[in-house]
């Protein structure tokens, strides 16, 4: 199983089935800090972490050294801080 669909399962509980990718060719020395973000919600239907399968919004609270950044042309987001990752709990750190 690739990365990417192995992280959407851990993510989910889920089957990846069909995953659109796209290349984004962005070195890390090319993001721009643009804010430190307090917290992010979404909305997943997921079952791992708490999850039952039915759609709900989550919550995660994020440390205060994680930062937002943007490429360049501000059209995608990055979400980086010391122990932040994606696990079958869900958001941690």
């Amino acid at each position: 199983m690739s990365t990417p669909r192995k992280r959407f399962s851990i993510f989910t509980g889920f089957d990846a089935g069909e995953i659109e990718s796209s290349r984004v060719i962005v070195t890390p020395k090319d993001l721009i800090c643009i804010a430190r973000p307090e917290k992010i919600s979404y909305y997943s239907d997921k079952i791992n972490g708490g999850g039952d399968g039915k759609p709900c919004v989550y919550d995660h609270r994020f440390s205060a050294k994680t930062l937002l950044y943007t490429d360049p042309n501000g059209t995608f987001l990055v979400i980086a801080g010391p122990n932040l990752r994606i696990t079958q709990r869900g958001i941690v750190g």
